[in-house]
């Protein structure tokens, strides 16, 4: 789909939502496994937020500026 989107070269973020009904945390491993840094949260109960913001801001200090020709 990135592909599709000529998004596969781009930094990408990924967020598992929903993460209050894992009964087992060892699930949430599983499934993020090979995903590098997940981020997981739950908008029920407002968690992850914060990480989430924090890797938002992070990577929006490192964009370049753009810049036009005149």
């Amino acid at each position: 789909m990135l592909t599709e989107f000529e998004a596969h070269n781009k930094t990408t973020i990924t967020v598992f939502n929903k993460i209050d009904k894992l009964k087992d945390s060892t699930l949430a491993k599983e499934v993020s496994e090979g995903v590098p840094n997940p981020i997981f949260i739950s908008a029920l109960k407002r968690e992850g937020f914060g990480k989430l913001i924090n890797k938002i801001s992070t990577l929006v200090k490192e964009l370049k500026p753009l810049t036009t020709s005149n």
